[in-house]
């Protein structure tokens, strides 16, 4: 018996559908990112070396940058009548519609831009080794990336797009830019004055204790191991909304 939320055969078929209506689309986008990379790995390699630092920083800004993009169109069929007529009548329920736009903006294409960046860096790597012309330190021999920090990060800034993309309709990618810096302006302020009020009384505090020296950091609390497993929570804080939000679209 099928269920009306969630079914794997209808979700199959969704994901199938979604693959078959962008596949050439998506293949021109795959060359045209090798094509760009290349670009700019010839454009570092004229200095005469391509540090970890270079690649680290194509592939941290070019991901998140896509990725932006990427989760802006997550829901883009919804911003016009007649496509946003079509995705609701889409035989599936808007639980399957938001894994799918899930499944390709936060897990397909992270792994695919990835390994087109690995395909392009390893290509300059071999011909760094094989002319001699520049040199070029092995992207493996990176260290200190936190690796589950990095998704995660990923994460967030995908789910607030991809929930951008369905809230604001038009220009939503403009708008929830905005959002984004607001909320972190109205964040800054709050932690600002929330860090100078503490400051006084552990000022006080510390005075009244016959000199004891009494370090307080407010970095601690964002560094703290509260706060990680709570960053962990936003992804599923934002697709849960953005659900809701699809949940209220109708025909």
């Amino acid at each position: 018996m099928k269920s009306n939320i969630f079914d794997f055969n209808r979700f199959g078929l969704l994901v199938r559908k979604r693959f078959l209506d962008s596949k050439s689309s998506t293949i021109y986008e795959i060359l045209g990112l090798a094509a760009v990379l290349a670009i700019i790995f010839g454009l570092i390699a004229t200095t005469g070396s391509i540090l970890i630092v270079h690649q680290t920083g194509v592939l941290g800004v070019g991901i998140v940058i896509l990725g932006i993009v990427y989760a802006d169109r997550a829901f883009s069929e919804t911003k016009g009548k007649l496509k946003g007529m079509a995705f609701l009548a889409t035989p599936a329920s808007q639980l399957e519609k938001l894994l799918n736009a899930i499944l390709y903006t936060s897990v397909l294409f992270p792994i695919v831009f990835s390994l087109i960046f690995l395909a392009v860096d390893g290509l300059f790597y071999a011909a760094a080794n094989a002319t001699g012309i520049f040199s070029m330190e092995n992207i493996f021999s990176i260290d200190g990336l936190n690796f589950a920090e990095t998704i995660r990060n990923i994460l967030i800034v995908q789910s607030v797009y991809m929930l951008g993309s369905i809230w604001f309709g038009k220009r939503s990618l403009l708008k929830t830019t905005l959002a984004v810096v607001l909320f972190y302006g109205v964040i800054f302020a709050v932690a600002g004055i929330i860090i100078r009020m503490n400051y006084e009384l552990l000022k006080t505090f510390s005075e009244s204790s016959n000199g004891v020296n009494v370090h307080w950091d407010g970095n601690d609390i964002i560094r703290g191991q509260f706060m990680k497993p709570a960053l962990w929570l936003l992804p599923p804080f934002f697709w849960t909304v953005a659900y809701f939000r699809l949940s209220e679209k109708q025909i």
